[in-house]
């Protein structure tokens, strides 16, 4: 009879078990790929914020939605939300669009600010929610370099 009960119970624990299971997968790594512009305002323009999502682990990893937010020079940009939600197979990348806003007088500031310095740092920084029961928030942040004025006429992207 006791086996029967213990049977039961670990039957009954399966639900729980699946529901922690996000908890042991690494964190996904996440960089910014490219930002396209969608709506030009006279306060705010709206971009998609184009972010490679890697599943470095050896599982299927399911998202939610994310958070995320851009500082160039150190000065906040813009900030957005995705509620998509999507399961990033193992060991690969898939682009994720996050929209965003950013506010017209942060951008012409940016733009003065650049003069002819020629290089743009940035950081990206927000959470994914990984798991389908408890889309526990993981914390993410990548840092990195923009050149707009190289040789050759086309912008370059450094990540760190």
């Amino acid at each position: 009879m006791l086996s029967r009960r213990a049977a039961l119970a670990a039957v009954a624990a399966l639900p729980l078990a699946a529901c922690a299971a996000p908890g042991d997968l690494a964190p996904p790594e996440v960089a910014l790929r490219d930002v396209r512009f969608i709506e030009a305002g006279l306060l705010q323009q709206d971009v998609d914020l184009l972010l490679s999502v890697t599943n470095p682990n050896t599982r299927d990893m399911p998202i939610t939605g994310m958070r995320a937010a851009v500082e160039l020079n150190g000065r906040p940009l813009a900030r957005g939300y995705s509620n998509e939600t999507l399961t990033v197979p193992r060991l690969s990348t898939q682009t994720v669009p996050v929209r965003a806003q950013i506010g017209s007088l942060e951008l012409v500031q940016q733009v003065l600010a650049l003069g002819n310095r020629g290089t743009v740092d940035y950081v990206l920084s927000g959470e994914a929610f990984v798991g389908r029961f408890q889309n526990e928030p993981v914390p993410f942040r990548k840092t990195g370099s923009l050149n707009v004025l190289s040789g050759g006429g086309v912008p370059t992207l450094t990540t760190r």
